[in-house]
């Protein structure tokens, strides 16, 4: 039975009422002006006569080669799915004004023209967005903002300005894509696997929301070569876990916020003949956490090509649970240590690598497996609580400063010279291998001697050899 609404104050039936907004198929001419308020500038058939209204948030839009004319902005605009086909050369121009979607519709720029986006924003809940065909796109400062579930597609070649990922919101970069703008994440943005998402010049300032998510299996590089750049705002709650996160080309004044990265690998990188200055903040009682490896890398083999991790400027405070990676490839890498200090609490192997340089205080504090020097490495000080140390045959350990051990403290395949200029001292420890040529190392407090070491005070009731007497009594001899 038809659903009547009953008109109360006049006793009838009327009949059901229809859609006032039906969604119609609309597609640009142009034939009379390039506004698209003007209702004789639409068709509801390709190529076909003048359309009954113009597009409304329920409506799809195309432009394709039978209306080949300029479409300008002259106002806000709230469309439907929108599609550039490859035959609309001309150019749609939003002239600094907004374009909104309606929700569940797409955004689709194909076309052999130019999309210029001003200082508009395109805006899309629940749809796909997808410029990766499209000849030109100038995003003049414009943003597309992404809400609800959804793809991006936007290769290097068709770079965007601005992009935020709404609240709630769960987009997936499906391409690699540049932003010559701004990066807001209050929602989830997912990297696809193989992909990079680069945010670069001087407006590139990346922002993690509270509830933001910068994820997936690719790359994001903050290429934060200007002033003010880098990763400007990262609050409490928000994450960062996309599988490599590069930190290119710093800037001394750009901006890295303090938190917690937890990417599998982070990189500070840089393959240019430039030289660049990587500068981390200090905030009282807080510092960064680096969940996975850390690697330095420099791959120019330029006479100008660097960086330098300086600081000495802020005097951060480093967590380190992965691998330090140093990689001067080419050019050159400077560490430059503060006075702050370095962590390493890791629940499983860890490799260090600083390069031969000078660096913090350490303090080792690992719930599981063994810290390893690969390198040289000059710390301040070292406090060892709990995880043993392992340094690798032939090196040099250098501490102007405290040397306090916990824990087992091993040359691997070899030994390796500790040369400790303060109190030098272990407790309940395995020491082996270890050549202690400057302060003596105090091993006194229930310490056991694996062998191979020199310099090295275990007391009288040490034991280095044993052997059997005359009579078959196993006999010692003191260390």
């Amino acid at each position: 039975m038809p659903n009547y609404d009953l008109l109360a104050t006049r006793g009838m039936l009327l009949p059901p009422r229809a859609d006032a907004n039906p969604a119609v198929a609309l597609y640009w001419t142009g034939d009379t002006s390039t506004d698209p308020t003007a209702v004789a500038n639409w068709s509801e058939s390709d190529g076909g006569g003048d359309a009954s209204d113009t597009p409304d948030s329920n409506d799809s839009v195309s432009f394709t080669g039978s209306g080949n004319n300029d479409c300008t902005l002259t106002e806000d605009e709230e469309w439907g799915t929108v599609d550039i086909a490859s035959g609309y050369t001309a150019t749609l121009d939003l002239n600094d004004h907004d374009l909104t979607l309606g929700n569940g519709q797409d955004f689709t720029a194909a076309g052999g023209g130019t999309v210029d986006c001003g200082s508009g924003t395109i805006s899309l809940t629940n749809g796909s967005f997808d410029n990766s065909q499209q000849t030109t796109w100038t995003h003049g400062g414009g943003k597309v903002a992404m809400g609800g579930v959804g793809t991006l597609t936007s290769p290097n070649t068709t770079v965007l300005g601005a992009l935020e990922i709404l609240s709630g919101a769960t987009v997936t970069c499906a391409d690699s894509t540049g932003m010559q703008g701004a990066l807001d994440v209050d929602g989830e943005f997912l990297i696809a696997s193989g992909k990079l998402a680069q945010v670069s010049t001087s407006n590139g300032k990346t922002s993690i929301g509270s509830a933001g998510r910068l994820g997936g299996d690719g790359t994001l590089r903050i290429d934060a070569w200007a002033a003010g750049s880098g990763i400007t705002s990262f609050a409490a709650g928000g994450t960062i876990d996309v599988a490599e996160l590069q930190l290119a080309r710093p800037n001394a004044a750009a901006e890295f916020a303090v938190g917690t990265y937890s990417s599998t690998r982070v990189v500070v990188y840089n393959w240019t003949d430039a030289g660049y200055t990587l500068t981390l903040s200090a905030t009282p009682g807080s510092g960064y956490v680096f969940s996975g490896d850390l690697e330095f890398e420099n791959t120019n083999a330029g006479a100008s090509s660097a960086i330098t991790i300086a600081n000495d400027t802020n005097d951060p405070d480093l967590t380190l649970q992965g691998d330090v990676i140093w990689t001067p490839t080419a050019g050159t890498l400077t560490y430059t240590a503060g006075t702050g200090t370095v962590t390493f609490s890791g629940a499983s192997d860890q490799d260090i690598d600083f390069g031969g340089s000078t660096i913090e205080d350490v303090i080792v504090d690992k719930s599981a497996g063994t810290l390893t020097f690969s390198a040289d490495c000059d710390p301040a000080s070292i406090t060892q609580t709990a995880g043993a140390i392992h340094v690798t045959n032939g090196l040099t350990i250098t501490v102007p400063g405290n040397a306090v051990f916990h824990d087992d403290l091993i040359g691997d395949g070899g030994s390796f010279d500790l040369d400790v200029s303060g109190t030098n001292v272990a407790h309940d420890c395995t020491i082996t291998n270890v050549h202690s040529i400057g302060t003596v190392l105090d091993a006194t407090d229930n310490c056991i001697d694996g062998g191979g070491n020199v310099n090295v005070n275990f007391g009288v009731a040490a034991t280095t050899t044993s052997r059997l007497s005359p009579l078959g009594v196993a006999m010692t001899s003191a260390a």
